[in-house]
């Protein structure tokens, strides 16, 4: 139930605010792939999507997700954070 709310609020996002988001909705695809990938790999399932330090693609990453909850988009932030965070 929850990987469908945040399906839904992906779509949602990327329909209100088709400008906006693009870092995170890109980590976010890039980050679903990546787990796809190293399960069936037999990876370990972490390190999705690093970036340095600092990066201006990091530190608008962060920033859109500061954004997601205050728009009502929980499990969208929720989803994106276990993941990003791993």
């Amino acid at each position: 139930m929850h990987m469908h709310q945040t399906l839904v609020e992906y779509k949602e996002l990327k329909k209100r605010f088709p400008d906006e988001y693009n870092e995170l909705t890109h980590a976010f695809r890039v980050m679903l792939f990546r787990i796809i990938e190293y399960l069936n790999n037999g990876q370990p399932v972490t390190k999705l999507y690093e970036l340095p330090p600092g990066s201006e693609e990091r530190i608008k990453i962060h920033q859109q997700l500061e954004t997601l909850r205050p728009r009502g988009f929980d499990y969208l932030a929720s989803s994106f954070e276990q993941i990003y965070y791993l």
